[in-house]
């Protein structure tokens, strides 16, 4: 099970950075195209749309994976270790709960409209809706993965960058110096 997870992060990281990558570049050519050429592609922005949605879901899946998402734990701190546990034991079950739900719907969405084609790009949106219950499968694994992880040991994720945390115990200015730079 350990090689599946390391292999899912691995694919997903890659793949958020991939289409946030993507995304970047699509941006920064339509605003060139748009301002000093006064060119506008529907096509494009209809694209950058799909792209910005699809690293919207896939990144929260990767977020429940990682720890990264906002909590606030003023309960949690009042209350013992082992309510603790309990208590996000009980809100993973409802995240799970709610992703199901998520997710059988937007199986039924894109079975019932999946076949209308896109205005700009023409290809049908059931192609761009599946990122819905592909994001949302990933998250109920991982989702699942959180739970056991409170009762056994398993790996936390290898996150492909720096975090805040690990930003700042970074010494720049030696980094810095390092490359002859003050």
């Amino acid at each position: 099970m350990v090689a599946v997870l390391k292999t899912l992060d691995a694919v997903m990281s890659w793949l958020c950075m991939a289409l946030t990558g993507i995304l970047t570049f699509l941006v920064i050519l339509a605003v060139v195209l748009r301002y000093w050429f006064d060119i506008t592609f529907t096509q494009m922005e209809e694209a950058i749309c799909v792209l910005f949605s699809a690293m919207t879901f896939l990144g929260a899946a990767l977020g429940i994976r990682e720890k990264s998402h906002i909590t606030v734990p003023a309960l949690g701190n009042i209350l013992g270790a082992e309510a603790r546990k309990w208590m996000a034991v009980a809100s993973t079950g409802v995240v799970i709960l709610v992703s199901s739900v998520v997710l059988w719907t937007s199986v039924l969405w894109i079975l019932r409209i999946g076949g209308t084609n896109s205005l700009a790009l023409q290809i049908p949106c059931g192609y761009y809706y599946c990122v819905v219950p592909v994001s949302f499968s990933i998250l109920v694994f991982y989702c699942c993965v959180d739970l056991l992880s409170t009762f056994m040991p398993i790996p936390e994720a290898e996150k492909g960058y720096l975090s805040d945390g690990d930003l700042a115990g970074t010494d720049f200015a030696s980094a810095d110096a390092g490359r002859g730079q003050s």
